[in-house]
């Protein structure tokens, strides 16, 4: 699952650490490996053993989610789509590039179906204590600081999953996420291809948004 999707599933009313925390291992790849060791430190504070919390739950929602017929349904579809369509020969790795804009499109069908919880999501964001949130990351090995610290705070900025509903901007978050795993950045003519085809894709993945929301909570209960 994507940040979002976290967050929706599992997020608890009024404890920001944790809810903050559930999409950390997706987010701090580039400065942490896992968050399963060290073991937690008896010197965390309440707000760090809730970050610990929302972590543990990234990773079991993650399992879950992935062995699901749900998952593996959406994902089927994704990529039977994508092969009919006529890239070129640098896009490549088709069935990872179907997995992520997956997720990314279920991140948006939650930030058009459920704005305030992306609101609740970005708060908790705003309002965990930055010296607890650096302290818990370096027990797990964080070790440029400044560099998460400059990502961080440009992540609570631009709050650009608000910006999901954009077939562009969410084109660009898919683009950077290849080009963080070594995939070459969609050339033009993949790109008009993608962009002409996320909202029909969308649209026979995603007919009716209440049975959508229903079919993802059954995958956790």
């Amino acid at each position: 699952m994507n940040y979002f999707s976290h967050f929706v599933v599992d997020r608890i009313p009024g404890r920001f650490a944790h809810n903050a925390a559930l999409f950390f291992p997706d987010v701090c790849k580039r400065w942490i490996a896992s968050f399963h060791k060290p073991p937690p430190s008896p010197l965390f504070t309440a707000n760090q053993n809730d970050m610990l919390l929302g972590c543990i739950k990234h990773y079991q929602a993650d399992k879950r989610f992935h062995q699901s017929s749900f998952f593996h349904h959406y994902n089927t579809q994704t990529l039977e789509a994508l092969k009919r369509i006529p890239f070129s020969e640098e896009f490549t790795r088709i069935w990872f590039v179907s997995h992520v804009l997956f997720e990314l499109l279920l991140d948006r069908q939650w930030v058009a179906h459920l704005p305030h919880e992306l609101d609740a999501f970005y708060e908790s964001i705003t309002t965990i204590d930055e010296g607890e949130l650096i302290d818990y990351l370096k027990h797990y090995g964080l070790q440029d600081t400044q560099s998460f610290l400059d990502f961080w705070n440009h992540f609570k900025t631009v709050k650009y999953i608000y910006y999901y509903t954009d077939n562009r901007k969410l084109l660009y978050s898919l683009s950077r996420i290849m080009m963080r795993v070594g995939l070459k950045e969609p050339n033009q003519h993949d790109s008009e291809l993608l962009l002409n085809a996320i909202p029909m894709l969308e649209l026979d993945l995603f007919p009716d948004k209440e049975a959508l929301y229903t079919q993802l909570k059954k995958v956790f209960e």
